[in-house]
């Protein structure tokens, strides 16, 4: 368990694969959480990689997000790259100890839950529920579910497939991230 009162900089990889609460802000180069975190805002300038819980007052951004099988973030993620719901085959490359084994045999089988995205491109993963997508492109794999879709170039999969609950939106403008 880490407790941070105040806000963390790190310089270069942080994994977390216990529990961390961040009372401001957590800023870093990469970001591993194999576990929970808690924070006011996540700002990564490269990658975050969730096989766990991230909860956000005010979200988070990085250049790459991969949100893994049966993973839950509360607070906006914006993006370039967003991965919702990818397998669990890759953690055991970041992660080759029994904290990350136990981690994601906890969550297989679990939906993958998110709230809104903003990013270039999209992957929405079966078994995996978003808010509103707001991207350049989307690619939706059968069986997942988003509340809105707003893109500006593709949209990519089965939407008869999928769930959304409003009708698909091409627009010439997606609308601006909260920060």
């Amino acid at each position: 368990m880490l407790e941070v009162e105040g806000s963390l900089r790190t310089a270069q990889l942080l994994e977390i694969n216990g529990s961390a609460e961040i009372d401001h802000d957590l800023e870093g180069y990469d970001v591993r959480v194999g576990g929970r975190l808690e924070a006011g805002r996540v700002t990564v300038s490269n990658e975050l990689d969730v096989a766990g819980v991230i909860e956000t007052d005010r979200g988070m951004k990085a250049k790459s997000v991969t949100v893994r099988s049966g993973s839950h973030v509360e607070g906006a993620i914006i993006a370039e790259h967003v991965d919702i719901g990818k397998s669990y085959a890759v953690i055991m490359d970041w992660e080759k100890g029994w904290m990350g084994q136990l981690i994601a045999m906890r969550l297989v089988g679990r939906m993958t839950r998110v709230e809104d995205i903003y990013a270039d491109l999209v992957h929405l993963g079966k078994v995996s529920k978003s808010g509103r997508i707001y991207a350049r492109v989307v690619e939706l794999e059968n069986g997942s579910i988003a509340d809105e879709i707003v893109y500006t170039e593709e949209l990519r999969g089965n939407v008869n497939a999928s769930h959304i609950e409003r009708s698909p939106k091409k627009v010439d403008r997606l609308p601006e991230p909260p920060f």
